[in-house]
């Protein structure tokens, strides 16, 4: 049982089962250290992490095929929602986010 005595859930299908072209997944966990894929991992395709969005934030790695604007914008999104769950103080979450071509 939760300490407050209830718990929120959200659930979804597999989203690697979508019907699109994937470039990139991120799993965002909210962890207070850093989590990154590797060069080498991404290299290979594997899921990115919450690291690994703060490299694009930074300017080291690029949302591929996305404009600069869009991918700031959507970077805006997920730190307020992030912002949110904070404050809430959600601690245990997991967002799936995919990189498509338009």
């Amino acid at each position: 049982e939760h300490s407050r005595g209830f718990e929120y859930w959200a659930i979804s299908d597999n989203l690697d089962n979508v019907p699109l072209s994937i470039l990139q997944r991120y799993d965002l966990k909210g962890c207070p250290f850093s989590r990154v894929t590797s060069p080498a991992e991404a290299e290979r395709g594997e899921v990115l992490k919450d690291g690994n969005v703060e490299e694009v934030r930074k300017g080291v790695r690029e949302f591929p095929s996305v404009n600069p604007l869009h991918a700031r914008h959507l970077l805006d999104i997920l730190s307020e929602d992030f912002a949110l769950l904070e404050k809430l103080h959600v601690s245990n979450y997991s967002a799936y986010l995919i990189v498509s071509p338009a």
